[in-house]
Order: structure tokens, then sequence, then C-alpha cells
């Protein structure tokens, strides 16, 4: 009899393991994806763009269909929420959305994918209907049609991370005015505070109002319901629009409510196969905290290339294959109007909490060759570890290049290389594309001089 393999969640790792089993032409597993909403496989990061109008089609964010799923062999059932785990009947409980009916689905092998949510502090007036998420494909499109409905004039973001940075330039390209609070002293707090200050000048440049080192205390509603002022501890502003971009927090209430064991982080507990303490049971994506390979230790870091790595090779250690996967460095990215900001690895504050004796350096040079029209300053900052030499961290904001000086950094992060390896690597030059010395060569030759 083939084996009945039912996984929750149809986004980036689930689907990406459902996938995976279908083509082996090996298994004979029967595939089973529950979906609560009523999409699947949809591009979560072009969201923001949708909503300030870089994509006019949000059609063109669902990168598969159910259709195209059925075609391959994959039972994909919408609209359905599992509402319950049972690990000693192995079985799930599961609600038909649309049908309002409750069953129960048998597996041999089950994989929770069930991602993450944004994050909702208990903050009076939060559940305002003008104060918004776009963490869904729906919240999105929640968001959009009210934009085009009403005509605010105000909007506050909540929070200076990815989301919230990438809101505030979609809201001021609504036409906006825009103010973003973050409780932490500078925005993106992935980079150190030096690098995080050319961004905070970049947003002001834009008439962004930053209100750093804050925290909302209160969202005030009007006569009307909707938020009409936000309160911090030290200060108050008229407000027609909140948008939340506080990050968010792993989706773990069923698996948790199974006895699948959670970790610190608050994120599903698994080992370098993706399976959990339970050995019919695996778990992969924003639901899970995995190994960093600098630290060694568990992390939390939702982001989209893990997930789709995860539910990959998740797929593969249910029928059988020999994969693992080994962990991340946290690389990421953010545009921020026409400044770009990357980080990977460990920043100073991170390597010195994990127990390194991290020494810094940062240096600005050009993206270009200098005399090339249009070149422009990129400023890089690298991490090492005085004891190894090895490369713990690095950062990078610029104009043009930053995603692969980051990725030339998240490579040597992988690769163990010391700081005078990565001075030694032999990397493209021609003056419209980079400088003979590239930053990245001078940061690292800067930093051999400070061990």
């Amino acid at each position: 009899m083939s084996e009945k393999i039912v996984i929750i969640g149809g986004d980036a790792a689930g689907m990406s393991a459902a996938s995976v089993v279908a083509r082996d032409e090996e298994s004979t597993a029967q595939v089973t994806v529950l979906e609560m909403g009523d999409v699947t496989s949809y591009a979560a990061c072009g969201l923001p763009y949708f909503v300030g109008g870089d994509i006019e089609d949000s059609t063109t964010l669902l990168v598969r269909d159910q259709e195209f799923f059925t075609e391959r062999g994959i039972d994909l059932r919408l609209n359905h929420e599992v509402v319950e785990i049972n690990r000693n009947s192995k079985q799930v409980t599961v609600l038909d959305v649309r049908a309002g009916e409750k069953f129960d689905l048998e597996y041999d092998k089950l994989l929770i994918a069930t991602g993450a949510t944004a994050a909702k502090p208990p903050i009076p007036g939060i559940d305002a209907p003008n104060v918004f998420s776009v963490r869904h494909y729906n919240d999105a499109l929640d968001l959009s049609g009210y934009l085009n409905m009403n005509t605010p004039k105000r909007v506050t973001v909540l929070g200076a991370s990815y989301l919230g940075l990438e809101m505030v330039e979609a809201m001021r390209a609504q036409g906006l005015e825009v103010t973003v609070v973050e409780v932490a002293e500078q925005v993106f707090p992935m980079i150190d505070n030096r690098l995080a200050l050319l961004l905070a000048d970049e947003l002001e440049k834009n008439d962004i109002g930053l209100k750093l080192g804050e925290a909302v205390t209160e969202l005030v509603r009007g006569a009307d319901g909707n938020i009409a002022t936000v309160h911090t501890q030290s200060s108050n502003w008229p407000c027609d629009l909140v948008i939340l971009g506080l990050g968010s927090r792993p989706t773990v209430d069923l698996a948790r409510a199974a006895g699948v064991a959670i970790g610190p982080s608050g994120a599903i507990e698994v080992s370098d196969s993706l399976q959990t303490n339970d050995e019919s049971i695996w778990a992969a994506g924003d639901c899970v905290a995995t190994n960093h390979r600098i630290t060694g230790g568990p992390v939390w870091i939702p982001l989209g290339p893990a997930a789709n790595k995860q539910g990959r090779i998740a797929g593969a250690r249910m029928i059988g294959k020999d994969v693992r996967f080994k962990g991340v460095v946290g690389t990421s990215l953010v545009k921020v109007f026409d400044l770009h900001a990357g980080s990977t690895g460990l920043t100073e504050a991170a390597a010195l909490a994990a127990g390194f004796d991290p020494i810094s350096c940062q240096i600005t040079g050009s993206d270009i060759a200098h005399y090339y029209p249009g070149s422009k300053p990129t400023t890089i900052r690298l991490v090492v570890d005085r004891q190894t030499e090895k490369l713990l961290g690095g950062q990078v904001v610029g104009y043009t290049g930053v995603a692969g000086r980051v990725n030339v950094l998240a490579t040597a992060l992988h690769a163990g290389m010391t700081i005078r390896e990565l001075a030694e690597l032999d990397l493209g030059y021609a003056p419209p594309f980079a400088p003979v010395w590239d930053p990245i060569l001078i940061a690292a030759n800067k930093a051999v001089g400070s061990l």
C-alpha cells in the first residue's frame, strides 16, 4: 500500500516538499496538502511592491495554481484548515472552511509547514478597521482595496525592519505622508548602527518622519472607530492609516498542542533532516528554528530561500533520501528608496553575544570605477574573529551591486574563509561593473591590518 504523506501548509516549504515527492520516480507515496487559505505558492516578498504600485496585477504573484499541482498528482485542498494533530492515531482533524464540516485524515508521515503570522502586540486600538498587516496575499488585497476606496493622507508604519521599510516606500509611492516608529534606536536592526544611519538619512531625504527609540502605547480611535491618533510614551500625532511591520511569529499552536517540541525561539525544534521529536513528523519553513552556521546554535530566521530549501529536503527525507539542511547565515537584503542594504552572518553585537572576540572594520569605496559615469559610494562593514581570523559577518550599503557583494560575503561564510583568504579573492573587474580594487577587498585588507 502506498504511504500517505500529509502536508499542513501550501506555500513555499509545503509545496516544495510536495513537488519533490511527486516528481520522484521511485516514490509511490500519496501526497495531500491542506492549505487553510484560498491561494497557494505565491510570492509573499512581492506584496509590498504590489501595494506600492510597482506591480500592477496581483495575480502575477501567484506562482502556481491548484490545477498545476493536481496535474502532477498532488491532492491540494484549499480552504482546508487542520485544527488538530493526533499523534497516537496518526490522524489530523481538518475543517473544510467552505462547507463548515470536519473530518479526519490519516497519515503515515506528516509535514508541518504552517509558516509564520504577523506580529500583533496587545496595543490598544490595534484591531481597528484601518490597521493592516501585509503578511499574506489577501492582506495585500485588503490594503490595496482600502487605499482605492478611501483617501488616507497620513500613514504610520510600526516597525523599521524588512517589511516596515518596504511598506514605508510603498506608502510614499502612493503619495501618503509617512511616519515610521521603531522601538530600537536605529532602523533595520539587522545591521550595525553606523550603517543604519545611512538608511535613516535616505528616509529623511524622502520626507519620512522617523520616531526611533519609541514604543507605541496606544492607537486612539476617532468617532468612526478608525485610528485617528498614534501615541508613544513621548509624543502623539494624527494618523489615517496604520501598517504593522513588526516582524512575524512562528505559527506553532497546532504543533505545540500535539506535543511537538518547541525551542527557545518559539519555533519548532528540528534536526538537520527537518525531523521533529516525533519520528513520523517533519517541519519546515518559517515555523522552524534551524542551525546558524556561524554560531552552531539554533536560530529562527524566517526568510523565503531557507523555507524553499527546507521544504525540498523535508520532502526528500520523507521518501528516504539521505539529504540534510546544514543551516543558514541569515543573508538578507532591503531596498530603501534609492539605497540598498544587505547583511549576512553576525553583526559585531551578535558576535560578542555569541562568545566571539570580534573586530570590525568599515570602509567606503566606489561601486564601479570612480572615473566611470554614474559611480556612487558603497560602504562595507566586516566582522572578524580575532582568534581564528575567520569572517563572522558582513554588511553592505550602496546604490548598485549590493546584492552581489553580500552574496560574495555569504559564500565566504559558507566556506569558512578567513579574512586573509577573503582578501585574496580574484573578483571581477571592468570599469562599468566594479573598480580594480573592489570594496570587499579594500575592507578585507583593512581588517587584516587590524589583527
